[in-house]
């Protein structure tokens, strides 16, 4: 197993195409494993050897140091918010031990990957907000589908949105920090 660079160009891959998978649509990866990417962006094979949560991993790159993955454009619950545990157990029955492809689109402020992953052309990212165990990233989505498919599961009370009162990830994160000595929270 080799590691896959993808060339540039200045068009972005669509990602219209879907497959069923029971009545829900299958997110997929357009065209080739090797399709050419937006600029800065670069694809490569990877092993998963760990899942931290519901949308951090850690993988191994053939030849390379282990990465530390955040997937872009989803946030999942945290592992102390209800659904962050079965988050987490959602996620690695789908990646942990497998062969995946990143599509990486950069780093976060903590020094991690960001990546679409993608998993026998399924896009995971998008699945984990398909089935309801992360939300899209408002802060950060680009693609808009991932909204299209929190919307569908939040209509069907999948995963989490079978709680009647989901906290966002961000706002439970925000809740957890420690006052600042004028006693507000930042």
């Amino acid at each position: 197993m080799g590691l896959i660079l993808a060339g540039c160009s200045t068009s972005k891959p669509s990602n219209a195409n879907t497959q069923a998978h029971r009545s829900q649509p299958r997110t997929t990866l357009p065209g080739s494993a090797a399709q050419q990417q937006a600029p800065l962006q670069s694809s490569l094979l990877c092993q998963v050897t760990g899942v931290q949560d519901g949308d951090t991993i850690t993988c191994l790159p053939p030849g390379q140091a282990a990465l530390r993955v955040r997937l872009d454009q989803i946030d999942a619950p945290e592992k102390a918010q209800p659904f962050g545990s079965a988050a987490k157990k959602h996620l690695s029955g789908k990646v942990f031990g497998k062969t995946v492809l990143l599509k990486v689109s950069g780093t976060d402020r903590y020094g991690r990957t960001l990546a679409e992953i993608y998993l026998d052309d399924i896009n995971i990212n998008k699945e984990m907000v398909r089935d309801g165990y992360a939300w899209s990233y408002t802060q950060y989505v680009r693609d808009p589908q991932y909204n299209s498919l929190q919307a569908q599961a939040q209509s069907e009370q999948r995963g989490l949105w079978a709680d009647p009162a989901p906290v966002y990830p961000s706002h439970f994160r925000r809740s957890k920090r420690p006052a600042t000595a004028t006693g507000l929270a930042p």
